[in-house]
């Protein structure tokens, strides 16, 4: 079995041509690692999102409550971290969701570029 020439990484510099002329070994193995490596971030991603719900979303509801609303996008800070909640209002479309709400989160560190 030949070794993988090509990682998942690589691939991004090559062109669609290129990786089109690859043997069927190497595309089969690298159409595996894409799977492989894609799985493995929406893991990771699950993972910090509950993270983040388990960190800031407490504060996140409370600002919003504050502001007297369901949903929508409230900012607030902790410590050096400008933390973004939002809550989607399709959210609320049904008298009675069958999911639990889920916000979403996004971080920038205050006085830094991204």
């Amino acid at each position: 079995m030949d070794k993988i020439v090509i990682t998942p990484l690589e691939m991004q510099d090559l062109s669609v041509e290129q990786i089109a002329c690859l043997s069927h070994h190497h595309l089969q193995e690298l159409h595996v690692s894409l799977t492989e490596l894609t799985t493995r971030v929406e893991r990771a991603r699950e993972t910090l999102e509950t993270a983040l719900e388990q960190r800031f979303g407490e504060k996140g509801r409370e600002v919003l409550k504050k502001s007297n609303r369901d949903f929508g996008v409230v900012h607030f800070s902790d410590g050096p971290l400008r933390v973004t909640y939002e809550v989607l209002e399709g959210q609320f479309a049904q008298p009675c969701p069958i999911k639990p709400i889920k916000a979403s989160f996004r971080l920038a560190l205050i006085g830094e570029d991204a």
